[in-house]
Protein backbone atom coordinates (compact mmCIF):
# COMPACT_ATOMS: atom_id res chain seq x y z
CA UNK A 1 0.00 0.00 0.00
CA UNK A 2 1.41 3.39 -0.93
CA UNK A 3 2.45 5.65 1.88
CA UNK A 4 0.99 9.12 1.96
CA UNK A 5 3.08 12.18 2.76
CA UNK A 6 0.30 14.75 2.38
CA UNK A 7 -1.39 14.14 5.73
CA UNK A 8 -0.72 16.63 8.53
CA UNK A 9 2.09 15.69 10.87
CA UNK A 10 1.04 13.61 13.85
CA UNK A 11 2.67 14.42 17.18
CA UNK A 12 3.70 11.49 19.39
CA UNK A 13 5.07 11.93 22.88
CA UNK A 14 7.02 9.35 24.85
CA UNK A 15 3.91 7.94 26.51
CA UNK A 16 2.25 7.56 23.12
CA UNK A 17 5.36 5.94 21.68
CA UNK A 18 5.45 3.40 24.49
CA UNK A 19 1.76 2.62 23.96
CA UNK A 20 2.24 2.14 20.21
CA UNK A 21 5.26 -0.10 20.79
CA UNK A 22 3.28 -2.37 23.12
CA UNK A 23 0.32 -2.47 20.74
CA UNK A 24 2.25 -3.17 17.54
CA UNK A 25 5.43 -5.03 18.42
CA UNK A 26 5.40 -8.42 16.69
CA UNK A 27 7.64 -10.13 19.23
CA UNK A 28 5.24 -9.12 22.00
CA UNK A 29 2.31 -10.44 19.96
CA UNK A 30 4.10 -13.76 19.55
CA UNK A 31 4.72 -13.86 23.29
CA UNK A 32 1.03 -13.14 23.91
CA UNK A 33 0.14 -16.00 21.57
CA UNK A 34 2.37 -18.29 23.62
CA UNK A 35 0.45 -17.27 26.75
CA UNK A 36 -2.88 -18.02 25.04
CA UNK A 37 -1.57 -21.37 23.83
CA UNK A 38 -0.38 -22.36 27.30
CA UNK A 39 -3.77 -21.32 28.72
CA UNK A 40 -5.49 -23.60 26.21
CA UNK A 41 -3.16 -26.43 27.24
CA UNK A 42 -4.16 -25.97 30.88
CA UNK A 43 -7.84 -26.07 29.90
CA UNK A 44 -7.24 -29.31 27.99
CA UNK A 45 -5.46 -30.90 30.95
CA UNK A 46 -8.36 -29.99 33.25
CA UNK A 47 -10.81 -31.49 30.77
CA UNK A 48 -8.91 -34.79 30.91
CA UNK A 49 -10.41 -35.37 34.37
CA UNK A 50 -13.94 -35.40 32.88
CA UNK A 51 -15.65 -38.38 31.22
CA UNK A 52 -15.92 -38.42 27.47
CA UNK A 53 -19.14 -39.12 25.55
CA UNK A 54 -19.42 -40.58 22.05
CA UNK A 55 -22.60 -40.93 20.05
CA UNK A 56 -22.88 -42.93 16.85
CA UNK A 57 -25.60 -43.66 14.31
CA UNK A 58 -25.10 -46.49 11.84
CA UNK A 59 -27.53 -46.99 8.95
CA UNK A 60 -26.69 -50.11 6.90
CA UNK A 61 -27.79 -51.97 3.78
CA UNK A 62 -26.97 -55.66 3.48
CA UNK A 63 -27.43 -57.96 0.52
CA UNK A 64 -26.18 -61.36 -0.64
CA UNK A 65 -27.03 -65.05 -0.47
CA UNK A 66 -28.43 -66.63 2.66
CA UNK A 67 -29.66 -70.11 3.63
CA UNK A 68 -33.42 -70.30 3.96
CA UNK A 69 -34.17 -73.02 6.55
CA UNK A 70 -37.82 -73.28 5.54
CA UNK A 71 -36.96 -74.25 1.96
CA UNK A 72 -33.48 -75.68 2.62
CA UNK A 73 -32.05 -73.60 -0.23
CA UNK A 74 -29.93 -70.52 -0.89
CA UNK A 75 -31.81 -67.35 -1.61
CA UNK A 76 -30.86 -63.79 -2.50
CA UNK A 77 -31.54 -61.62 0.48
CA UNK A 78 -31.51 -57.85 1.14
CA UNK A 79 -32.03 -56.09 4.46
CA UNK A 80 -31.89 -52.60 5.95
CA UNK A 81 -30.56 -51.83 9.41
CA UNK A 82 -30.16 -48.92 11.79
CA UNK A 83 -28.20 -48.71 15.03
CA UNK A 84 -27.76 -46.10 17.75
CA UNK A 85 -24.93 -46.27 20.29
CA UNK A 86 -23.60 -44.10 23.11
CA UNK A 87 -20.44 -44.76 25.10
CA UNK A 88 -18.54 -43.01 27.85
CA UNK A 89 -15.21 -43.51 29.59
CA UNK A 90 -13.66 -41.90 32.64
CA UNK A 91 -10.20 -42.45 34.05
CA UNK A 92 -10.29 -43.35 37.71
CA UNK A 93 -6.57 -43.79 38.19
CA UNK A 94 -3.61 -43.57 35.84
CA UNK A 95 -0.62 -43.42 38.14
CA UNK A 96 -1.28 -39.75 38.99
CA UNK A 97 -0.27 -38.86 35.45
CA UNK A 98 -3.26 -36.59 34.89
CA UNK A 99 -2.58 -34.65 38.10
CA UNK A 100 1.09 -34.18 37.25
CA UNK A 101 0.23 -33.22 33.65
CA UNK A 102 -2.15 -30.53 34.85
CA UNK A 103 0.43 -29.13 37.24
CA UNK A 104 3.07 -29.20 34.52
CA UNK A 105 0.79 -27.25 32.17
CA UNK A 106 0.01 -24.68 34.88
CA UNK A 107 3.70 -24.13 35.58
CA UNK A 108 4.48 -23.75 31.89
CA UNK A 109 1.66 -21.22 31.64
CA UNK A 110 3.19 -19.23 34.49
CA UNK A 111 6.57 -19.33 32.71
CA UNK A 112 5.09 -17.98 29.46
CA UNK A 113 3.45 -15.13 31.39
CA UNK A 114 6.82 -14.22 32.91
CA UNK A 115 8.42 -14.35 29.46
CA UNK A 116 5.70 -12.02 28.18
CA UNK A 117 6.42 -9.54 30.96
CA UNK A 118 10.17 -9.64 30.28
CA UNK A 119 9.61 -9.15 26.55
CA UNK A 120 7.35 -6.21 27.37
CA UNK A 121 10.03 -4.60 29.55
CA UNK A 122 12.59 -5.05 26.78
CA UNK A 123 10.33 -3.24 24.33
CA UNK A 124 9.76 -0.41 26.78
CA UNK A 125 13.50 0.03 27.31
CA UNK A 126 14.31 -0.13 23.59
CA UNK A 127 11.59 2.39 22.73
CA UNK A 128 12.62 4.81 25.48
CA UNK A 129 16.29 4.57 24.52
CA UNK A 130 15.54 5.20 20.84
CA UNK A 131 13.20 8.06 21.73
CA UNK A 132 15.93 9.76 23.76
CA UNK A 133 18.42 9.18 20.94
CA UNK A 134 16.17 11.15 18.59
CA UNK A 135 16.35 14.19 20.86
CA UNK A 136 20.05 13.80 21.60
CA UNK A 137 20.72 13.96 17.87
CA UNK A 138 18.38 16.94 17.63
CA UNK A 139 20.37 18.73 20.34
CA UNK A 140 23.60 17.96 18.46
CA UNK A 141 22.06 19.62 15.39
CA UNK A 142 21.29 22.68 17.53
CA UNK A 143 24.93 22.86 18.65
CA UNK A 144 26.13 22.69 15.04
CA UNK A 145 23.56 25.31 13.99
CA UNK A 146 24.81 27.70 16.68
CA UNK A 147 28.37 26.99 15.61
CA UNK A 148 27.45 27.67 11.99
CA UNK A 149 25.85 31.00 12.89
CA UNK A 150 28.91 32.04 14.90
CA UNK A 151 31.22 31.01 12.05
CA UNK A 152 29.25 33.07 9.55
CA UNK A 153 29.28 36.11 11.78
CA UNK A 154 33.02 35.73 12.16
CA UNK A 155 33.40 35.42 8.39
CA UNK A 156 31.46 38.63 7.89
CA UNK A 157 33.73 40.37 10.40
CA UNK A 158 36.90 39.04 8.77
CA UNK A 159 35.70 40.01 5.29
CA UNK A 160 34.98 43.54 6.53
CA UNK A 161 38.45 43.76 8.06
CA UNK A 162 39.97 42.39 4.86
CA UNK A 163 38.22 45.06 2.83
CA UNK A 164 39.67 47.62 5.22
CA UNK A 165 43.11 46.13 4.76
CA UNK A 166 43.42 44.88 8.32
CA UNK A 167 43.27 41.13 7.58
CA UNK A 168 44.98 39.00 4.92
CA UNK A 169 43.01 37.07 2.32
CA UNK A 170 44.31 33.87 3.94
CA UNK A 171 42.09 34.52 6.96
CA UNK A 172 39.05 34.85 4.73
CA UNK A 173 39.81 31.61 2.92
CA UNK A 174 40.59 29.82 6.16
CA UNK A 175 37.28 30.93 7.68
CA UNK A 176 35.38 29.82 4.59
CA UNK A 177 37.04 26.43 4.89
CA UNK A 178 36.00 26.28 8.54
CA UNK A 179 32.39 27.02 7.53
CA UNK A 180 32.52 24.24 4.93
CA UNK A 181 33.77 21.84 7.57
CA UNK A 182 30.97 22.91 9.91
CA UNK A 183 28.47 22.30 7.10
CA UNK A 184 29.76 18.75 6.80
CA UNK A 185 29.32 18.16 10.52
CA UNK A 186 25.83 19.66 10.36
CA UNK A 187 24.88 17.37 7.48
CA UNK A 188 26.19 14.37 9.42
CA UNK A 189 24.20 15.43 12.50
CA UNK A 190 21.03 15.83 10.42
CA UNK A 191 21.61 12.39 8.89
CA UNK A 192 22.00 10.81 12.32
CA UNK A 193 18.85 12.55 13.53
CA UNK A 194 16.81 11.30 10.58
CA UNK A 195 18.26 7.80 10.97
CA UNK A 196 17.30 7.79 14.67
CA UNK A 197 13.75 8.80 13.76
CA UNK A 198 13.53 6.03 11.17
CA UNK A 199 14.73 3.47 13.70
CA UNK A 200 12.11 4.66 16.18
CA UNK A 201 9.41 4.50 13.50
CA UNK A 202 10.46 0.95 12.69
CA UNK A 203 10.18 -0.03 16.36
CA UNK A 204 6.71 1.54 16.49
CA UNK A 205 5.76 -0.09 13.15
CA UNK A 206 4.96 3.28 11.59
CA UNK A 207 5.26 3.92 7.83
CA UNK A 208 8.73 5.22 7.05
CA UNK A 209 7.32 8.18 5.08
CA UNK A 210 4.64 9.04 7.64
CA UNK A 211 4.67 12.67 8.76
CA UNK A 212 5.47 12.19 12.44
CA UNK A 213 6.66 14.76 14.94
CA UNK A 214 8.09 13.39 18.16
CA UNK A 215 7.38 15.68 21.08
CA UNK A 216 10.31 16.70 23.25
CA UNK A 217 10.49 14.71 26.48
CA UNK A 218 9.55 16.47 29.68
CA UNK A 219 12.40 18.13 31.51
CA UNK A 220 11.65 15.97 34.55
CA UNK A 221 12.54 12.90 32.52
CA UNK A 222 15.96 14.31 31.69
CA UNK A 223 16.81 15.35 35.23
CA UNK A 224 19.15 12.93 36.96
CA UNK A 225 20.74 12.95 40.36
CA UNK A 226 23.86 10.88 41.08
CA UNK A 227 22.98 7.62 42.83
CA UNK A 228 25.45 5.58 44.84
CA UNK A 229 24.33 2.11 43.78
CA UNK A 230 25.51 -1.00 45.59
CA UNK A 231 26.46 -3.75 43.16
CA UNK A 232 25.63 -6.64 45.52
CA UNK A 233 22.23 -5.15 46.36
CA UNK A 234 21.43 -4.61 42.66
CA UNK A 235 22.34 -8.20 41.79
CA UNK A 236 20.27 -9.52 44.68
CA UNK A 237 17.34 -7.40 43.55
CA UNK A 238 17.69 -8.63 39.96
CA UNK A 239 17.84 -12.29 41.01
CA UNK A 240 14.60 -11.80 42.95
CA UNK A 241 12.70 -9.65 40.46
CA UNK A 242 13.80 -10.57 36.94
CA UNK A 243 10.92 -12.13 35.01
CA UNK A 244 13.16 -14.38 32.92
CA UNK A 245 14.58 -15.93 36.09
CA UNK A 246 11.08 -16.49 37.46
CA UNK A 247 10.10 -18.09 34.17
CA UNK A 248 13.05 -20.47 34.36
CA UNK A 249 12.20 -21.46 37.93
CA UNK A 250 8.70 -22.36 36.74
CA UNK A 251 10.22 -24.42 33.91
CA UNK A 252 12.25 -26.40 36.44
CA UNK A 253 9.13 -27.17 38.46
CA UNK A 254 7.29 -28.10 35.26
CA UNK A 255 10.13 -30.44 34.26
CA UNK A 256 9.94 -32.12 37.67
CA UNK A 257 6.24 -32.68 37.10
CA UNK A 258 7.19 -34.14 33.73
CA UNK A 259 9.23 -36.76 35.60
CA UNK A 260 6.11 -37.66 37.61
CA UNK A 261 4.18 -37.97 34.36
CA UNK A 262 6.80 -40.34 32.98
CA UNK A 263 6.92 -42.45 36.15
CA UNK A 264 3.15 -42.89 35.95
CA UNK A 265 3.86 -45.40 33.20
CA UNK A 266 5.07 -47.87 35.84
CA UNK A 267 1.69 -47.91 37.61
CA UNK A 268 -1.57 -49.56 36.57
CA UNK A 269 -4.45 -47.54 35.19
CA UNK A 270 -8.14 -47.99 35.96
CA UNK A 271 -11.02 -46.65 33.91
CA UNK A 272 -14.79 -46.93 34.08
CA UNK A 273 -16.63 -47.71 30.84
CA UNK A 274 -20.32 -47.46 30.09
CA UNK A 275 -22.25 -47.90 26.86
CA UNK A 276 -25.81 -48.19 25.66
CA UNK A 277 -27.43 -48.68 22.28
CA UNK A 278 -30.22 -50.12 20.19
CA UNK A 279 -30.68 -51.32 16.62
CA UNK A 280 -33.20 -52.21 13.96
CA UNK A 281 -33.12 -54.75 11.11
CA UNK A 282 -35.67 -55.32 8.38
CA UNK A 283 -35.10 -59.10 8.67
CA UNK A 284 -37.13 -59.07 11.88
CA UNK A 285 -40.55 -58.71 10.29
CA UNK A 286 -42.32 -59.50 13.56
CA UNK A 287 -41.54 -56.10 15.10
CA UNK A 288 -41.71 -52.64 13.64
CA UNK A 289 -38.91 -50.05 13.58
CA UNK A 290 -40.26 -48.31 16.68
CA UNK A 291 -40.73 -51.56 18.58
CA UNK A 292 -37.23 -52.81 17.79
CA UNK A 293 -35.53 -49.54 18.69
CA UNK A 294 -37.58 -48.82 21.78
CA UNK A 295 -38.53 -52.20 23.28
CA UNK A 296 -36.84 -55.20 21.71
CA UNK A 297 -33.18 -54.29 21.04
CA UNK A 298 -32.01 -51.69 23.61
CA UNK A 299 -28.89 -52.85 25.44
CA UNK A 300 -26.26 -51.47 27.75
CA UNK A 301 -23.09 -52.32 29.60
CA UNK A 302 -20.88 -50.97 32.37
CA UNK A 303 -17.49 -52.18 33.49
CA UNK A 304 -14.04 -51.48 34.81
CA UNK A 305 -10.91 -51.69 32.74
CA UNK A 306 -7.61 -52.30 34.52
CA UNK A 307 -4.35 -52.10 32.61
CA UNK A 308 -1.19 -53.30 34.32
CA UNK A 309 2.12 -52.54 32.59
CA UNK A 310 4.31 -55.61 32.58
CA UNK A 311 6.87 -55.01 29.84
CA UNK A 312 6.80 -52.32 27.14
CA UNK A 313 10.28 -52.72 25.71
CA UNK A 314 11.80 -50.24 28.24
CA UNK A 315 9.76 -47.34 26.87
CA UNK A 316 8.77 -46.08 30.32
CA UNK A 317 12.33 -46.34 31.63
CA UNK A 318 13.63 -44.37 28.66
CA UNK A 319 10.88 -41.76 29.05
CA UNK A 320 11.75 -41.28 32.73
CA UNK A 321 15.45 -40.89 31.97
CA UNK A 322 14.71 -38.33 29.27
CA UNK A 323 12.49 -36.37 31.66
CA UNK A 324 15.22 -36.43 34.31
CA UNK A 325 17.82 -35.16 31.84
CA UNK A 326 15.40 -32.47 30.72
CA UNK A 327 14.89 -31.33 34.31
CA UNK A 328 18.65 -31.23 34.91
CA UNK A 329 19.11 -29.13 31.76
CA UNK A 330 16.49 -26.70 33.04
CA UNK A 331 18.41 -26.38 36.32
CA UNK A 332 21.62 -25.72 34.42
CA UNK A 333 19.79 -23.14 32.31
CA UNK A 334 18.77 -21.34 35.51
CA UNK A 335 22.41 -21.17 36.62
CA UNK A 336 23.41 -19.81 33.21
CA UNK A 337 20.70 -17.14 33.27
CA UNK A 338 21.57 -16.18 36.85
CA UNK A 339 25.21 -15.70 35.84
CA UNK A 340 24.17 -13.62 32.84
CA UNK A 341 21.90 -11.51 35.03
CA UNK A 342 24.73 -10.80 37.46
CA UNK A 343 27.06 -9.78 34.63
CA UNK A 344 24.35 -7.69 32.94
CA UNK A 345 23.69 -5.80 36.17
CA UNK A 346 27.40 -5.29 36.80
CA UNK A 347 27.92 -4.01 33.26
CA UNK A 348 24.94 -1.65 33.53
CA UNK A 349 26.34 -0.32 36.80
CA UNK A 350 29.79 0.21 35.29
CA UNK A 351 28.21 2.01 32.34
CA UNK A 352 26.31 4.25 34.74
CA UNK A 353 29.39 5.06 36.80
CA UNK A 354 31.38 5.77 33.65
CA UNK A 355 28.60 7.99 32.28
CA UNK A 356 28.50 9.96 35.54
CA UNK A 357 32.27 10.45 35.47
CA UNK A 358 32.13 11.45 31.80
CA UNK A 359 29.39 13.97 32.55
CA UNK A 360 31.47 15.65 35.24
CA UNK A 361 34.51 15.71 32.96
CA UNK A 362 32.42 17.00 30.05
CA UNK A 363 31.04 19.86 32.15
CA UNK A 364 34.55 20.89 33.18
CA UNK A 365 35.75 20.54 29.60
CA UNK A 366 32.88 22.67 28.29
CA UNK A 367 33.52 25.41 30.84
CA UNK A 368 37.22 25.47 30.00
CA UNK A 369 36.60 25.35 26.24
CA UNK A 370 34.11 28.21 26.47
CA UNK A 371 36.63 30.37 28.32
CA UNK A 372 39.42 29.38 25.91
CA UNK A 373 37.28 30.32 22.91
CA UNK A 374 36.37 33.70 24.38
CA UNK A 375 40.03 34.39 25.10
CA UNK A 376 41.16 33.30 21.63
CA UNK A 377 38.53 35.51 19.96
CA UNK A 378 39.55 38.46 22.11
CA UNK A 379 43.23 38.00 21.26
CA UNK A 380 42.40 37.63 17.57
CA UNK A 381 40.36 40.82 17.60
CA UNK A 382 43.40 42.77 18.82
CA UNK A 383 45.80 40.93 16.53
CA UNK A 384 47.50 38.97 19.30
CA UNK A 385 46.69 35.53 17.86
CA UNK A 386 46.02 33.85 14.54
CA UNK A 387 42.72 32.69 13.09
CA UNK A 388 43.98 29.13 13.33
CA UNK A 389 44.04 29.43 17.11
CA UNK A 390 40.45 30.70 17.10
CA UNK A 391 39.37 27.88 14.78
CA UNK A 392 40.99 25.28 17.00
CA UNK A 393 39.44 26.81 20.11
CA UNK A 394 36.00 26.84 18.49
CA UNK A 395 36.38 23.23 17.38
CA UNK A 396 37.24 22.22 20.95
CA UNK A 397 34.23 24.15 22.24
CA UNK A 398 31.83 22.46 19.82
CA UNK A 399 33.32 19.09 20.69
CA UNK A 400 32.92 19.83 24.41
CA UNK A 401 29.31 20.99 23.98
CA UNK A 402 28.44 17.87 22.02
CA UNK A 403 30.27 15.69 24.54
CA UNK A 404 28.34 17.16 27.44
CA UNK A 405 25.02 16.49 25.71
CA UNK A 406 25.99 12.92 24.92
CA UNK A 407 27.19 12.37 28.49
CA UNK A 408 23.94 13.77 29.89
CA UNK A 409 21.83 11.41 27.78
CA UNK A 410 24.18 8.50 28.51
CA UNK A 411 23.62 8.99 32.24
CA UNK A 412 19.86 8.78 31.78
CA UNK A 413 20.06 5.80 29.43
CA UNK A 414 22.42 3.90 31.74
CA UNK A 415 20.17 4.66 34.71
CA UNK A 416 17.20 3.19 32.82
CA UNK A 417 19.40 0.24 31.84
CA UNK A 418 20.01 -0.51 35.53
CA UNK A 419 16.26 -0.44 36.12
CA UNK A 420 15.73 -2.79 33.17
CA UNK A 421 18.45 -5.22 34.20
CA UNK A 422 17.11 -5.38 37.78
CA UNK A 423 13.50 -5.85 36.63
CA UNK A 424 12.36 -2.42 37.89
CA UNK A 425 11.87 -0.59 34.58
CA UNK A 426 8.11 -0.14 34.96
CA UNK A 427 8.55 1.58 38.31
CA UNK A 428 11.36 3.78 36.96
CA UNK A 429 9.30 4.92 33.96
CA UNK A 430 6.22 5.57 36.06
CA UNK A 431 8.26 7.69 38.46
CA UNK A 432 9.65 9.78 35.60
CA UNK A 433 6.50 10.09 33.47
CA UNK A 434 3.91 10.79 36.16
Amino acid sequence: MAQSTSAPAETIDLTGALRLALERNLNLKQSANDVNLSHATVAQERANFLPNLNLSVGPSLRFGRAFDQSTASLTDQRSEGLSFNASSNITLFNGFTNIASLREAQLNEAATKNNFDRTRQGILYQTTSQYLQVFLNGELIRVEDENMEAQRQQLASIEAQYEAGNRPIADVLQQRAAIAQTEQRLIAAQHNHELAQQQLKQTLHLPSLAAITFAAPDEALLQTEPVDYNAAALIEQALAAREDLSAQRYRIEAAEQGIRVARGGYLPSVSLNASTGTNYTSLNEQFSLTDQLGDVNPNGSIGLSVSIPVFNRLQTKTTVERAQVGAENERLALEIIAQEVAYDVQQALLNYQTAQAQLLAAERQLEAAQEALAAAEARYDVGASTLLEVTEARSLYVEAASGRLEAQYNVLDSELAIAYQTGQLDEALVARLQ
